[in-house]
């Protein structure tokens, strides 16, 4: 299965960076519309949010895992 966000996905994806000074507290969030939109938060998942965000994998994993 390939994992995509559609481009509303993406608009929503880029409001929510823009509550924030910085990238890094965006993923939470995003974690979020990723379950919602996925059922769950695989590490498949996490590595498109990783990449969406521009962010390590390692970080969106750390996030996923608390």
């Amino acid at each position: 299965m390939t994992y995509e966000f559609n481009e509303e996905e993406l608009e929503q994806i880029e409001k929510i960076k823009s509550r924030f000074p910085e990238v890094k507290p965006a993923t939470l969030p995003v974690l979020w519309l990723a379950q919602e939109k996925f059922g769950h938060v695989k590490p498949e998942v996490q590595k498109l949010v990783a990449q969406t965000l521009d962010l390590p994998e390692a970080h969106v994993h750390g996030v996923a895992e608390f």
